[in-house]
């Protein structure tokens, strides 16, 4: 967050959930004396989820670790917003670099910070990201390609 605010210090970050992580995240907001740039939502019930995805101008999912599959991400690219992600198991099978998306490597806040300042500063690369995520959730992930998939595979059994 130190070095987007450096470029942009408008920007404003939304953290959603209350992991493991969230209480050291609030003491090191308050430590790096940005707590007034962070909105820490906590535990938010799912049907809300809408609301924080239509709130956001990017999503950012950065795990730390080993990801198996990352439904939020979905979630996000079908409401119209581009993607950063880290290399890290599951949202290497969603996202196509630089194309729907964008993914980093994990534990690197600098080139997160990079990436971030650079989709702020460039509407055309947004634009296709976000267009690109739409047709993939929509030729891969809707419900009328994911039922057909799951027929497809029960009647392997039958």
């Amino acid at each position: 967050m130190p070095k987007v605010l450096e470029k942009n210090n408008k920007i404003r970050l939304l953290i959603v959930g209350d992991g493991p992580l969230f209480s050291q995240l609030k003491n090191l907001a308050i430590k790096l004396n940005l707590i007034k740039n962070i909105i820490f939502a906590g535990k938010v019930e799912y049907k809300l989820l809408p609301f924080y995805y239509a709130a956001a101008d990017i999503f950012v999912h950065p795990p730390y670790g080993f990801e198996a599959f990352g439904k939020v991400i979905i979630e996000a690219m079908a409401c119209g917003k581009p993607i950063i992600s880290t290399y890290c198991g599951g949202p290497e099978e969603i996202i196509d670099n630089y194309l729907n998306g964008i993914l980093i490597e994990p534990n690197n806040p600098d080139k997160l910070a990079d990436v971030i300042i650079q989709l702020i500063q460039d509407d055309q690369l947004i634009k296709k990201l976000i267009k690109n995520a739409l047709k993939k959730v929509d030729t891969t992930f809707s419900w009328k390609i994911i039922s057909k998939k799951y027929i497809k595979f029960l009647n392997n059994f039958i």
